[in-house]
């Protein structure tokens, strides 16, 4: 064009001409953009998520147990089943929030499994609805809501069932297909670096009460997590209420703690009544040592009230010196303590009571009794006082080994106690003894009302029986008193033990996981003391003239009776034993 002279070619190419090492750092920055804002993965329609955490017992279960026999069971295989985990606080934990929200869930324990629609919390929902299936596993599309939710998730991991499932956090970075990768094993990162968490109860503003290896406070744990990031300046101690000073600690809060009456779960009149004057109420004991449990100075959050939003506002809301900070604490702990073993006593001592009455009348023990009686009466020649003093002594034997035997007992438990997944297997396998015995003592008594006491087959075995007779004839007849008869009393109630421990050990569990410290001890010794007490009896009302025939006949015709009572209090035991191990 006239007027116009165009620019040699290099110049058009100066103003936009950048050095090498600026264009590669414009290049890098780029992708990395581009890797951030693309979604990580994208799951399949018909996927099951799996949310899980590395420090989760029944997230284990699921991937070692449930998912491999599902494999077996059904040979079109699993549908795609990704793991997201649930440790990586920031970015994945949220994202269950937003699928219970999506779903209209209120929220449970982990592993969440999402199938379709469905959420299933926790081993005992997820096996119960595994048992249901028969002709072909389920494959239910996932809400596109849900999916898009999900594709937000970061290092997932797809089930392998060639090889474990490692938790999700480490997963490497995403191939540019936008596929999820195995990942290597991670430990969760430690509570603190959310922060927010303190070591000692008095720096805190609000205080966890959890239950060391509770199944609930798996996901409690991820809640609170999630709420630290979410409100700055909030400290929480974690106590756990297994130890004695952390569960009367956990008493003295909750006993001073006042709630709102619309948070009260108790509606009685009186409770009623109080509420419409006052407009507060004490927090019930009914509901004062439940775990996991959030308090604030002013509130408690615990079972379904804990929800992510519900935590979040308590630990914001919560007074900067709460009440537990400026009280006298020496004071209000020992009071706990002592409502505490007021408490347990109420609720064991006659329990314990009862089972040693009935364990000292089962048809084991009272045979022995019955035979000790029989050889004093028949050894008349050595008088009715060498029969007392014997027979006191011989019961003081039997006080003494099982007394020792419990405390044996005890000190195994508390060494135990480190381990709480050993504890809880305990518990069952306990439970599962008593199950055993239990039956054994139907078809016992079956056979008793069909054919008499002899028809019974689940007692002491015979040889064990003529050894303990063996014991006492050549025990009586040197007519020895004092430490002879002591020792006698203390091998043939160890040999007894074969018999009457079905309930004797079950009783010190129980005795030791509701009863802190000494009380335990006192319990036992009230356990003893009445287990031995129809045998005192029995050796009173001998020297003075009933003889062994008459307790016999009094034992053929009241087989059936306590033999059905051991029977009942042992399937009694065996639900206590399962609800302790379902309990942790």
């Amino acid at each position: 064009m006239p007027g116009h002279t165009t620019p040699p070619r290099s110049s058009l190419w100066r103003p936009c001409r950048l050095p090498v090492w600026q264009a590669g750092t414009l290049l890098t920055l780029a992708l990395a953009v581009s890797a951030q804002t693309a979604p990580v993965w994208q799951p399949p329609a018909d996927a099951w998520l799996v949310f899980a955490s590395a420090t989760c017992e029944e997230c284990e279960w699921l991937k070692t147990a449930f998912l491999p026999d599902l494999e077996a069971r059904f040979a079109q295989g699993l549908p795609a089943v990704a793991f997201v985990d649930t440790d990586d606080i920031e970015r994945n934990y949220p994202l269950l929030g937003e699928i219970e929200d999506a779903l209209g869930s209120q929220g449970g324990d982990l592993p969440a499994v999402v199938i379709g629609a469905r959420l299933f919390y926790g081993k005992d929902a997820l096996a119960a609805w595994g048992a249901g299936l028969t002709d072909s596993l389920p494959r239910p599309a996932l809400p596109e809501g849900v999916r898009a939710i999900a594709a937000r998730a970061h290092g997932v991991s797809l089930y392998d069932g060639a090889a474990p499932v490692p938790a999700a956090q480490a997963a490497p970075a995403a191939s540019a297909g936008g596929t999820a990768t195995a990942a290597a094993p991670v430990v969760a990162a430690p509570m603190a670096s959310a922060g927010g968490m303190v070591d000692s109860p008095e720096q805190a503003t609000v205080l966890y009460f959890e239950t060391t290896g509770c199944r609930k406070c798996a996901r409690a744990e991820k809640q609170l997590l999630y709420a630290l990031t979410r409100v700055s300046g909030a400290r929480v101690a974690r106590v756990n209420t297994l130890d004695p000073s952390g569960r009367a600690l956990h008493y003295a809060v909750t006993g001073r703690l006042e709630l709102p009456a619309t948070q009260r779960r108790e509606r009685g009149m009186r409770a009623w009544l109080l509420g419409l004057l006052s407009g507060r109420l004490e927090l019930p004991s009914t509901q004062r040592l439940l775990t996991p449990m959030f308090v604030s100075g002013t509130r408690a959050l615990s079972g379904s009230d804990i929800t992510d939003s519900g935590l979040v506002e308590l630990l914001a809301s919560a007074p900067a010196v709460p009440f537990w900070q400026t009280w006298d604490a020496a004071a209000e702990l020992a009071s706990a303590r002592r409502q505490l073993q007021r408490l347990a006593a109420g609720f064991t001592l006659l329990g314990v009571v009862g089972a040693a009455l009935v364990d000292g009348v089962n048809p084991c023990a009272f045979a022995v009794i019955v035979f000790l009686v029989s050889y004093l009466t028949m050894t008349g020649r050595l008088g009715r006082r060498f029969a007392l003093i014997y027979g006191l002594t011989f019961a003081a034997g039997v006080f003494l080994c099982y007394f020792v035997i419990g405390l044996g007992f005890f000190q195994l438990l508390d060494w135990l106690e480190a381990w709480k997944p050993a504890m809880r297997w305990i518990f069952l396998v306990m439970g599962l003894v008593c199950l055993g015995f239990g039956i054994g003592g139907v078809i016992d008594t079956l056979a008793a009302r069909r054919g008499g006491a002899g028809q019974m087959k689940f007692g002491m075995p015979k040889a064990l029986h003529r050894l303990v007779h063996r014991l006492i004839r050549e025990d009586v007849s040197r007519g020895v008193l004092g430490l002879g008869a002591l020792m006698i009393g203390v091998l043939v109630s160890g040999i007894e033990l074969v018999c009457t421990g079905q309930i004797y050990l079950p009783v010190i569990m129980f005795i030791n996981s509701s009863t802190p410290g000494l009380a335990s001890i006192g319990m036992l010794t009230v356990y003893n003391l009445a287990f031995i007490l129809p045998l005192v009896v029995v050796v009173l009302l001998s020297t003075a003239g009933l003889g062994s025939a008459t307790l016999a006949t009094w034992a053929r015709r009241h087989a059936v009776l306590t033999r059905a009572l051991t029977t009942l209090l042992v399937f009694a035991l065996a639900a206590v034993m399962f609800v302790m191990a379902w309990r942790g």
